[in-house]
């Protein structure tokens, strides 16, 4: 079965988002599929402008999804308040749950990524996959990680793109994860810290170069 591509969109940047969502596209195998979703903003209008791109494009709506996402946290109360607080948790929630229902494995892009050439691997891997940013970048001080929590600390985890098996998606782990009080500082990099401990906890996962 092809893995199903993810990515996520806000109105602000639909004009950066008619450049690149192409730039996917054409590396996607025959009869795989793009789902874009929203952040909440994106109009009637803006949907259709993108999903005219492809045949290959949907456009998920976040009132679309809200029941079927709200159903499946409804008993996790950190997760349907980090949720509603920041869109960045549909990165973390909505897409993953979404694709557990449809298939074992799926890719997730940032939609601020131009894919140039060669690039049919990135969406059809076998084994999990991201890519290595160039600084640490997580959402609390290291020594609180290290000494307080004992955490292992993956090296330079970059969530802008990354292929998962669903079977290594946690809930239990994420509803844990927000509650540390120290994980959500600065809020914006909270689902990128979380999505490198998944990644640390599935096991080993293959870094291109």
């Amino acid at each position: 079965m092809l893995q199903t591509v993810y990515t996520q969109i806000c109105e602000r940047d639909l004009g950066m988002a008619l450049t690149t969502l192409p730039t996917i596209i054409k590396f996607l195998a025959p009869g795989q599929q793009l789902v874009v979703i929203d952040d909440g903003s994106v109009s009637l209008e803006s949907a259709s402008l993108i999903s005219a791109l492809s045949p290959s494009v949907k456009v998920m709506l976040k009132k679309e999804r809200d029941e079927y996402v709200l159903n499946e946290i409804k008993d996790y109360p950190v997760c349907l308040k980090y949720r509603a607080d920041h869109p960045l948790a549909f990165k973390l929630l909505d897409i993953p749950l979404i694709a557990k229902r449809d298939s074992p494995r799926f890719t997730y892009t940032d939609s601020d990524i131009i894919y140039l050439k060669s690039c049919e691997d990135y969406f059809v891997r076998d084994v999990n996959t991201f890519l290595k940013t160039d600084a640490v970048k997580l959402s609390f001080q290291l020594k609180v990680g290290l000494l307080k929590y004992k955490w292992k600390i993956p090296y330079k985890f970059n969530s802008g793109y990354f292929s998962f098996d669903t079977k290594d998606y946690d809930l239990d782990f994420i509803e844990y994860f927000l509650a540390v009080p120290e994980v959500r500082n600065p809020l914006w990099l909270t689902e990128q810290t979380c999505w490198s401990f998944l990644f640390e906890r599935a096991g080993a996962a293959f870094c291109p170069a």
